[in-house]
C-alpha cells in the first residue's frame, strides 16, 4: 500500500470517529451552551422568590445585647465637697418577637412571587426552545454551506472541461475566440464563487462552535429516509388558535400581566391598616454608681399587639398606584403583541411548511428538466445548433437548481420545528424526528468533499450529472437499529419472588387507565396518575412539567397509545417496577419505546414516581 491511501484512510477514520447528527450537536449545546446555561440560572434564582415572600407571613425574631463601662466624675458647686470620680459597668439583654396578623401587601407580595416562578417556568422553556432552533439553524447553515461548497467546485470542474474544449476548437478552427473567452470568464467567476462559498462555510462553522464550544464536528446530512408530511391538523386556523393560547411568549407576558395586576393591588394596599403582635423580653445590669448605693438587675417582659394605621405620605401611595396601573397596561399591550407575533408566526411556518413541499416538488422535477437540457444542449452543441455558451448556461441552471433544492429541504425543515416553536411544544422529541432523517454514515464523504483544497492546484473530480435521490417512502425505510429486549434492560433490585396477584392487577388497571387517559386527551385524568413527588425529567419544576403535558396531550390531533408485554415486580407491600413496550401513534409518528415505570400506593392508589425511557425506536 503507498503513502497516499494510507493517510487518506487515516483521515477517513478521523472523520468517521467525529461525526455527528443534529441529536448529538444537540446534547453538546444544552451542556456548552452560555445562553441557556443563563436562563438555567435565572430560573434557579426566581425559584427563591417563593420562600423570600413566604418569609414575611413568618415571626420576626431579633436578639441585642450590650455591654458597657461608664466613667462618670462629678464636680459640686459648693466649692466645699470634693470632687468624686469612679466607673461602673451596665449589660443589656433584649430578645424581640414580631408577628405580623394583618399586613394586606405581603398577601400580594406573595401571589406576584408564585406568578414570577410560572413566568421562570415559560422563559427557561422558551430558552430550551429558542437552543433548538439555534443549533438547528446553525446545524443547516453548515449543510447549504457544504451543498455550496460542493456544488461550485463541480461546477468549476464541468466549466473547466468546457474551457479545455473551447481552446482545443479554437485550435482547430472550428470554434471562435468569443467561446473561449465566454467560458473562461465562467471559469474565472466559478472560482471566485468557490472561495466565497468557503469563507461562508468557514463562519457558519465558527456560528456553531460558538454554541458548542468545541470544533464543529462533521455534520451528517439529509439522507435518504427524507419525507415531507404535512402539517396534523391540516388546518392553518388550529394551529393558530393554537398559538395564541399556548405559545411561551404569551404566556410570559401573560404572567407579566398577573404580576403587574397584583402590583396595583400591592400599592393599594399601603392605605390598609396593619396589625402586628409583639413581644420582648430585656435583662440589664448595672455596677455601683460613684454616688453609693449597690447595683442592680432588672428583667422586663412585654407582650401585646400593635396598629398602625396610616393617614397621610405626601402621596406617594397614590402615585404608586398611578405607576403600577400604567404598568399593566403596558403589560396588557404587550400580551397583545406577543399574541398577534404567535399568530404570525405560526402562519409563517405553517405556509413555510406547506409552501415548502411543493417548491421541493417542484424543484425536484426542474433539476431532472436541467439535466434532460443539458443533454439536449450538448446534442445540439454536436449537431452544430447550440454553441458553448449554451452548454455553460445549461450548466449553471443545472447547478443552480441542485442548490435551491437543498436550500429548500433545509427550509421546510426549519419550518416544521419553527411551527412546533409557534405553539410551545417544540421539545427533543422533535429533535429526535427530524434527526431520523440524517444520514451519519455520509457524513465523512460529505466533510472530506468540503474540506479546504491543497495547496498545490488539482482539479477537482465532476460530479456526476444524474438526479437527485428522490426521497424514500416510509415504506422503504429498514435496517432501523433494534431496541434493547426487555432482557437487556436494567435488573430490577431485590424482589419478592412471588407478587401477590391482587396488586398486579391493580397495578395494571392503573397503568391502562393511564394510556387510556393520554389516547383520549384527557389531562385531568392523566396527571392524576402521577404521585405529589414525581421526578420530573430534566429537572423542571412540577408546574412547568404539567404545562408542557397539557399543551402535548391536548393538541388537535389524534393521539393512540397502546401497552404491549408488560411485567410487574412487587418490591414491596406499596412499592412496584412495571416494565412494558409502549406503541405511540399521532399522525405520522411511530415511536416504539421500552418504558420502565416505578410506581407507589398512596392512599391505597398506585400512582407513578418515576418515569424513563430505556429504549427508542422510529417506526
Amino acid at each position: 500500500m503507498t503513502r497516499m491511501p494510507v493517510i487518506a484512510l487515516l483521515v477517513a477514520c478521523s472523520f468517521a470517529a467525529r461525526a455527528a447528527d443534529l441529536l448529538d450537536v444537540f446534547r453538546q449545546a444544552q451542556s456548552a451552551d452560555t445562553t441557556y446555561a443563563a436562563a438555567r440560572a435565572a430560573w434557579a434564582a426566581a425559584q427563591e422568590r417563593i420562600p423570600q415572600a413566604r418569609a414575611s407571613f413568618l415571626p420576626l425574631a431579633s436578639l441585642s445585647a450590650s455591654a458597657q463601662t461608664n466613667d462618670r466624675s462629678i464636680s459640686f458647686r459648693d466649692n466645699v465637697t470634693p470632687r468624686s470620680s469612679g466607673d461602673f459597668r451596665s449589660t443589656g439583654l433584649t430578645l424581640s418577637v414580631t408577628q405580623p396578623l394583618y399586613r394586606p401587601q405581603y398577601a400580594f407580595a406573595y401571589q406576584q412571587a408564585l406568578t414570577q416562578v410560572g413566568q421562570a417556568d415559560a422563559q427557561l422553556a422558551l430558552a430550551a426552545q429558542d437552543l433548538i432552533l439555534r443549533v438547528a439553524q446553525a446545524y443547516f447553515d453548515i449543510l447549504l454551506a457544504q451543498d455550496n461548497v460542493a456544488f461550485a467546485g463541480a461546477q468549476k470542474t464541468a466549466i473547466g472541461q468546457q474551457l479545455e474544449q473551447a481552446k482545443r476548437n479554437f485550435e482547430v478552427g472550428t470554434a471562435t475566440i468569443t467561446d473561449t473567452h465566454e467560458a473562461q470568464a465562467r471559469y474565472d467567476l466559478t472560482i471566485a464563487q468557490e472561495i466565497a462559498a468557503r469563507n461562508e462555510l468557514e463562519l457558519r462553522r465558527r456560528a456553531l462552535e460558538q454554541i458548542i464550544a468545541r470544533n464543529a464536528p462533521p455534520l451528517a446530512p439529509l439522507g435518504a429516509r427524507f419525507i415531507l408530511k404535512s402539517p396534523e391538523p391540516a388546518t392553518m386556523d388550529s394551529w393558530v388558535g393554537l398559538a395564541q393560547q399556548a405559545n411561551l411568549q404569551v404566556r410570559v407576558a401573560q404572567s407579566a400581566l398577573a404580576f403587574a395586576a397584583h402590583e396595583i393591588d400591592r400599592n393599594r394596599a399601603a392605605h390598609f391598616p396593619t396589625l402586628d403582635a409583639f413581644a420582648t423580653l430585656s435583662e440589664s445590669g448595672t455596677g455601683v454608681g460613684i454616688t453609693g448605693g449597690t447595683g442592680n438587675d432588672t428583667r422586663t417582659a412585654v407582650a401585646g399587639v400593635q396598629l398602625a394605621l396610616p393617614i397621610y405620605q405626601g402621596g406617594a401611595i397614590n402615585s404608586r398606584v398611578r405607576e403600577a396601573i400604567a404598568g399593566e397596561d403596558r403589560a396588557r399591550q404587550d400580551l397583545e403583541t406577543a399574541r398577534r407575533t404567535a399568530e404570525f408566526t405560526a402562519r409563517q411556518s405553517f405556509l413555510g411548511i406547506t409552501n415548502g413541499m411543493a417548491q421541493v416538488r417542484a424543484l425536484e422535477a426542474a433539476l431532472v428538466s436541467t439535466e434532460s437540457q443539458l443533454a439536449s444542449t450538448r446534442l445540439g452543441q454536436e449537431v452544430g445548433v447550440r454553441t458553448q455558451v449554451d452548454i455553460l448556461n445549461a450548466q449553471q441552471q443545472l447547478f443552480s437548481a441542485r442548490r435551491d433544492l437543498a436550500q429548500s429541504k433545509y427550509t421546510y425543515v426549519m419550518s416544521l420545528l419553527r411551527l412546533e416553536a409557534a405553539i410551545g411544544e417544540l421539545t427533543e422529541e422533535d429533535v429526535l424526528a427530524v434527526n431520523q432523517w440524517l444520514d451519519k454514515a455520509a457524513a465523512t464523504t460529505v466533510a472530506q468533499a468540503t474540506a479546504p483544497a491543497p495547496a498545490t492546484r488539482t482539479t477537482p473530480t465532476a460530479v456526476p450529472e444524474t438526479p437527485a435521490a428522490v426521497p424514500a417512502t416510509p415504506s422503504a425505510i429498514k435496517d432501523e437499529p433494534e431496541i434493547k429486549p426487555a432482557a437487556a434492560l436494567p435488573a430490577p433490585p431485590p424482589q419478592i419472588e412471588k407478587a401477590n396477584a391482587a396488586d398486579t392487577a391493580e397495578v395494571l388497571r392503573t397503568l391502562e387507565s393511564w394510556a387510556r387517559a393520554w389516547s383520549t386527551n384527557d389531562v385531568p385524568a392523566y396527571l392524576a396518575s402521577y404521585a405529589d413527588d414525581f421526578e420530573t425529567p430534566r429537572g423542571m419544576s412540577r408546574s412547568a412539567w404539567e404545562a408542557e403535558r397539557t399543551a402535548r396531550i391536548q393538541k388537535p390531533r389524534k393521539i393512540e397509545v397502546s401497552i404491549e408485554s408488560p411485567r410487574v415486580t412487587l418490591e414491596s407491600a406499596d412499592r412496584a417496577r412495571v416494565l412494558f413496550r409502549q406503541i405511540y401513534r399521532s399522525g405520522p409518528t411511530r415511536i416504539a419505546s421500552d418504558k420502565l415505570l416505578v410506581m407507589v400506593r398512596r392512599a391505597g392508589q398506585w400512582l407513578i414516581q418515576q418515569e424513563r425511557v430505556e429504549a427508542e425506536k422510529r417506526m
